[in-house]
């Protein structure tokens, strides 16, 4: 309820209990309020919590909010696959705490585009311009990252578990090559964006049958190669979180 409130661009949220909120229910609220930015607990009783959000929207342009969410997202996909290739766990666990970083800033968007549709916030203010957003395409969009952020995170916690398995280095370098061009793709798809280049936008929607080859010719090599069902299933969730992406 929380989170859905700050989406909606409630300035104030109050949790009012009938008797004494539990200590861990206070800890779950407290937690959930550090998880948004700009808010604050204001006020807190035995049976009411007040929360305030105090983010400027001004300040917050969404262009700028794009790109920062586009930039965590590209740099957790690229060390998530890192991550896998060196066997490094704590690169892993870093990408996946990443995660908590870019569902602060789709949460701040989703708001954002909500004031603006609710027409509390005039749509002019938080974008320039050279740049100009529908809010619908603006929700659609920032749904599109945060997938692609889930999806680097299942990535470095399928690395997680293979950290200590010997896998053939032909398997490794066929995902990483896929890895590399769908990296390109992402890049291309945020300057089609912004650019409004649609030829650019053309190539990269052309090119998603080659990463469906790609997925199923390392799918094959893998339920070939590797006769473990554990670790298949580990290199298949690998190679689909990419498709994914």
């Amino acid at each position: 309820c929380i989170d859905s409130f700050y989406i909606q661009g409630s300035d104030i949220i109050t949790i009012l209990s009938k008797s004494t909120i539990l200590s861990d229910t206070k800890r779950l609220i407290k937690e959930t309020a550090l998880n948004l930015i700009g808010t604050e607990i204001s006020e807190e009783f035995s049976n009411r919590i007040t929360i305030r959000i105090l983010v400027d929207p001004i300040k917050f342009p969404l262009a700028k909010l794009i790109k920062r969410i586009y930039i965590l997202v590209s740099s957790m996909h690229t060390d998530a696959m890192k991550s896998f290739q060196d066997c490094d766990e704590v690169l892993a666990e870093d990408v996946i705490n990443r995660e908590k970083e870019v569902s602060k800033l789709y949460f701040l968007m989703l708001r954002q585009l909500n004031l603006s549709l609710n027409h509390r916030l005039n749509i002019e203010d938080i974008c320039t311009s050279t740049f100009k957003i529908d809010c619908v395409l603006g929700v659609i969009l920032a749904r599109e990252l945060s997938k692609m952020a889930h999806y680097a995170t299942e990535i470095a916690k399928q690395s997680i578990r293979l950290k200590d398995i010997n896998i053939e280095p032909g398997l490794k370098e066929g995902l990483m090559i896929m890895s590399r061009f769908i990296s390109k793709m992402q890049q291309n798809a945020i300057l089609a964006f912004f650019k409004e280049d649609f030829l650019r936008a053309n190539k990269i929607l052309n090119s998603t049958q080659q990463i469906i080859e790609c997925n199923l010719k390392s799918e094959n090599k893998i339920l070939k190669t590797i006769k473990n069902v554990n670790i298949t299933l580990d290199l298949i969730t690998i190679s689909r979180s990419l498709r994914n992406i």
